[in-house]
């Protein structure tokens, strides 16, 4: 479904005044914005900006700290985290795992903890 938003304002000052489900009505609202503005103009954008609603796609990867004997793994944002080449950084203690996502959370955090036992695995020559 396509949306029309119509912003006002700039730099910092810059909001979303209105959403519409179609372009008329919103050119309708820039119009009267700009027609009935208090000082005969307004900073109301000249037209609408088209989005598509729900346009957004799931990330690619997610994180999931690990603790050190694999028995709780837990979401994390990845924030903070260095890059590395194979998505996964472990001190023993805790882990950091990227995983392919999947809309099945479980099947994300068996992805994670095979992950990380195959690293130990390979780190102790198994």
């Amino acid at each position: 479904m396509i949306v029309f938003a119509v912003f006002s304002g700039e730099y910092s000052d810059r909001r979303l005044d209105a959403i519409f489900s179609t372009k008329e009505k919103a050119e309708k609202y820039i119009e009267h914005k700009k027609l009935f503005s208090s000082r005969g103009w307004c900073e109301v954008d000249d037209s609408p900006t088209e989005y598509e609603l729900d346009a957004a796609m799931p990330p690619k990867n997610v994180w999931f700290r690990i603790d050190g004997d694999s028995s709780e793994i837990e979401p994390h944002d990845g924030r903070w985290l260095p890059e590395t080449e194979d998505g996964l950084i472990d001190n023993g203690e805790e882990a950091y795992v990227m995983v392919k996502y999947n809309d099945n959370i479980d099947v994300c955090k068996k992805a994670a903890r095979d992950k990380i036992a195959a690293r130990r695995a390979r780190n102790i020559g198994i």
